[in-house]
């Protein structure tokens, strides 16, 4: 395409030419300008992924902490845990949202929630939210619950107690059933 042709003295085959490489290159470069916006998407993508990975090194689930809890002599469970946080008042009950901190955990900086979207095998997309305890929360709650621990461990052997007397009188009634059966 870079050849020169002229006829008659006129220089239209060359303008035309010239036109045809301007285009040519502006394709090129459009299409350079489309892949490295694509790339830059992508990467801002991937900082965004990084940036939730290292938040969520920092924060630690519910789970996580009652475990904590346990190794420092606490006899508290996940459930039993978020029991706790609704009662006290950092986590929502069902009327506003079950388990979502409330304003004043997320203020205190000790509670957060993490949303995460998952894309199922149709391609819907399910967002899911997490509440994690922040590493300031980790330090707050093994400091305010350990300090209640004879009054939750108390508690927790008050149900305990419970549960072994009804799962007996089960048994009873089982036992008391089998031998009206024959």
């Amino acid at each position: 395409m870079e050849q020169i042709q002229t006829v008659n003295g006129d220089n239209s085959v060359h303008y035309i030419n010239l036109a045809a490489l301007a285009v040519e290159e502006l394709k090129k470069e459009r299409e350079l300008r489309m892949e490295a916006e694509h790339k830059m998407a992508d990467y801002q993508n991937k900082a965004l992924f990084a940036d939730a990975v290292t938040a969520s090194r920092e924060s630690i689930l519910v789970a996580d902490m009652a475990l904590i809890l346990k190794q420092e002599g606490v006899e508290i469970g996940r459930d039993r845990l978020f029991e706790w946080l609704r009662g006290n008042g950092y986590l929502y009950r069902k009327e506003y949202g079950h388990n979502r901190p409330t304003q004043k955990s997320l203020e205190m900086g000790i509670l957060e929630l993490a949303e995460t979207a998952i894309v199922n095998a149709y391609g819907r997309v399910t967002v899911t939210r997490t509440v994690k305890i922040t590493q300031k929360g980790k330090e707050y709650f093994l400091k305010v619950i350990t300090a209640q621990k004879e009054i939750i461990n108390a508690q927790e052997l008050e149900k305990k107690k419970e549960s072994q007397k009804k799962q007996n009188e089960r048994r009873k009634e089982k036992q008391l059933a089998r031998r009206d059966d024959r």
